[in-house]
C-alpha cells in the first residue's frame, strides 16, 4: 500500500488565516504554487506535494528571469522514461479524435528525450538524453473518469497501473484526461473543463520520498483559452504541457533539486508562456527552457563534445569560510577543473586547478575558501576543460553567516501567549517576533523564556528560524498537563507569511497545547 508522506516544504504552501487572540495566525497548508496570501502569518505541514503550470498570463515574465536556478541537493532523474495513462474510453476508440490525439502524444514522447529541446536540461546534475518511450507499456484505461478528478483519483489510477506493471524509479507516470473531465488541485485550483475559470494547465507531483518516490503528472485536456496558444491544435497544446511537466519532473522531481531560490520557480516555470511556445523538432510543440549556461530562456542547447560540469553550490558556510562543490562529467580525456568566484557573477577570482582524470564517470570536485567577509553574498561557477573543449556549470551563490552581534537587554516582556486558544500539534507554526516588545526589525536573535502548558499529549517542542531547515534537537519536552519552561536563544529569519523576522515551531504530539514566550533581550 502506498501512502502520501506528511512532509512539508516552504516553497509550495498557500496560507489561510485563523486569527488568535494573541495576534498570531495559524494556517492550513496544501501543495500549491509559490504564491502566498500577502500579510498572513503562520503555516502548517503540507499534505500533498506538487507543482502546477499556470494559465497563460498568470505570471510576470521579468520577475522569473532575474536569477538562475540553484541546486538544493534533491534527486534528479538521470535517464528518464515516460509512461502515459490515457484515462477514458474515447482514447481507445479508433473512431474518436481522441484516439489520434493519444497516438500523437505517444509519437511526440518517443522522440522528445533525444531532441535538442530536451538536451537543455543535460546541464543539470548529469541528466542525459534518453528514449522516454523505453519504459513499461502505456495504458489505455477505458473506464470513464469522474467529471471532477481529484488528487486521490489520480493517485489511485497510478497505483492501479503499478499493480500490473511494476514500479520504476526513473519513470514519470503521466495521466491524460479527456474533455469530459477536469482536475481539482488539493488546495482548490482547477484545470480546463471546470465550471469556473482555470488556474493552471498541468501539474507534476510525487508520492513517498527518496528512491521510492513515484513521480507522476496530471495532463488535463487543454480546452480553455488560458491553456491554448492561438492557432495551435489541442494536441499541440498538450505537447507543450507534456514538455513542461516532464522536464520539471526530471530536474526537480520532489521540488528539492533545481529551482530558483528567489522565486521558487522550476526550470520550465521560469519560461512558462514567455517567450511564446514554439514548433520545434519533429514539427511538435515545445516551450522555452531556462539555461543556466546562457542565463536565459532557450529553445534548444547544442550537444557539446567537451566535458560537462555542474556547480553544486557551497557547504560548511561560516562567517569567513565556505567549501565550494561541483561535479565533473569527463569525456574520456584528461580534464582539469576549478571554480570561479567573487561577489558578483563576473567572479574575478579562481581556485587552484585540479585534475579529474580521463574517465567517463562523474567526479566530485571541491575547494575551500577562507578569509571571506561576513554577511556577504558570493557567486561561484565550476569550470572544466580538456582537449575537447571547456564546460561551464551554472552560477550559484551563498551568503556567509551574519557578523557577530551585540546583545541588548530588555525589560521582561511577553510576546506570545496562546491562551485561551490552544495550538494543534504536528503542524508547523510561524510567529513574527521582530518589532514586538521593543525588538528592532533587524534583530538576529532574542533571549527568551519558553513555557509550554496545558498539553493534552506527550511530546517535544522544536523552535527554529523561519524558512530554515528543521533541526534534529528539541527546545522543550513535556507531557499531558505539565508546565515546563526553558531559557533559550531564538534565532530569527525573514518570515514566509509575515513581513517581519520570525520563528517556526512544531509540537511533536498529536494533541493541543499552549505556548508562552517571554523575552529579556535581543542580538543585533
Amino acid at each position: 500500500m502506498f501512502t502520501l508522506m506528511e512532509g512539508w516544504t516552504r516553497r509550495i504552501i498557500r496560507v489561510s488565516v485563523l486569527a488568535l487572540a494573541c495576534g498570531m495566525a495559524a494556517v492550513a497548508a496544501n501543495a500549491a504554487t509559490p504564491e502566498k496570501a500577502d500579510g498572513q502569518s503562520g503555516l502548517a505541514a503540507h499534505v500533498s506535494p506538487g507543482r502546477s503550470m499556470p494559465v497563460r498570463g498568470a505570471r510576470p515574465a521579468a520577475a522569473a528571469l532575474a536569477t538562475g536556478l540553484s541546486y538544493h541537493g534533491g534527486p534528479v532523474i538521470t535517464s528518464a522514461k515516460v509512461v502515459f495513462i490515457f484515462w477514458g474510453p474515447s482514447f481507445a476508440d479508433a473512431s474518436s479524435p481522441d484516439h489520434l490525439y493519444a497516438l500523437t502524444l505517444q509519437a511526440f514522447r518517443n522522440q522528445f528525450g533525444t531532441t535538442l529541446e530536451y538536451n537543455v536540461i543535460t546541464q543539470y546534475s548529469g541528466i542525459q538524453q534518453a528514449n522516454l518511450g523505453a519504459g513499461t507499456p502505456d495504458l489505455f484505461d477505458a473506464a470513464t473518469p469522474p467529471a471532477n478528478v481529484t488528487e486521490s483519483d489520480i493517485q489511485s489510477e497510478v497505483f492501479s497501473y503499478l499493480q500490473s506493471n511494476g514500479f520504476d524509479a526513473s519513470t514519470i507516470y503521466e495521466v491524460v484526461l479527456p474533455t469530459t473531465s477536469y482536475y481539482t488541485e488539493p488546495f482548490g485550483g482547477v484545470s480546463c473543463g471546470a465550471p469556473v475559470d482555470a488556474s493552471f494547465c498541468a501539474r507534476h507531483s510525487w508520492i513517498d520520498n527518496g528512491a521510492s518516490a513515484i513521480k507522476y503528472s496530471i495532463q488535463p485536456y487543454p480546452s480553455c483559452a488560458g491553456c491554448q496558444t492561438p492557432g495551435w491544435s489541442d494536441v499541440q497544446n498538450q505537447e507543450h504541457f507534456v514538455t513542461h511537466e516532464t522536464r520539471e519532473s526530471v530536474t526537480d522531481q520532489q521540488v528539492d533539486a533545481w529551482y530558483d531560490s528567489s522565486s521558487g520557480y522550476e526550470a520550465d516555470d521560469k519560461c512558462a508562456w514567455w517567450p511564446p511556445p514554439f514548433i520545434g523538432s519533429g514539427g511538435y510543440a515545445y516551450q522555452y527552457e531556462w539555461s543556466n549556461q546562457t542565463s536565459s530562456c532557450v529553445q534548444t542547447l547544442p550537444i557539446g563534445s567537451g566535458p560537462g560540469v555542474t556547480t553544486n553550490g557551497a557547504s560548511g558556510v561560516s562567517t569567513t569560510a565556505a567549501t565550494l562543490g561541483g561535479t565533473v562529467y569527463p569525456t574520456g580525456a584528461s580534464a582539469n577543473a576549478y571554480f570561479q568566484w567573487g561577489t558578483t557573477a563576473a567572479y574575478g577570482s579562481t581556485t587552484a586547478s585540479q585534475n579529474v582524470g580521463a574517465g567517463t564517470t562523474p567526479v566530485p570536485i571541491s575547494a575551500n575558501l577562507t578569509g571571506l567577509a561576513c554577511a556577504t553574498t558570493y557567486h561561484l561557477q565550476a569550470v572544466v576543460s580538456n582537449g575537447d573543449g571547456t564546460g561551464y556549470g551554472g552560477d550559484q551563490s551563498f551568503t556567509t553567516i551574519t557578523c557577530p552581534a551585540s546583545f541588548y537587554t530588555l525589560a521582561p516582556c511577553r510576546i506570545l501567549d496562546t491562551r485561551p486558544f490552544p495550538l494543534t500539534g504536528r503542524l508547523v507554526w510561524e510567529f513574527g517576533v521582530a518589532t514586538s516588545c521593543g525588538i528592532p526589525a533587524d534583530a538576529t536573535a532574542v533571549s527568551a523564556n519558553i513555557t509550554a502548558l496545558d498539553s493534552t499529549s506527550s511530546g517535544y517542542l522544536t523552535i527554529w528560524p523561519a524558512q530554515a531547515p528543521r533541526p534534529n534537537t528539541s527546545t522543550l519536552n513535556f507531557g499531558p498537563g505539565q508546565i515546563r519552561a526553558n531559557n533559550t536563544i531564538l534565532w530569527l529569519a525573514p518570515g514566509y507569511g509575515v513581513t517581519m523576522r520570525a520563528i517556526w515551531f512544531e509540537f511533536s504530539g498529536a494533541g493541543k497545547f499552549h505556548l508562552i514566550i517571554d523575552v529579556n533581550g535581543y542580538f543585533q
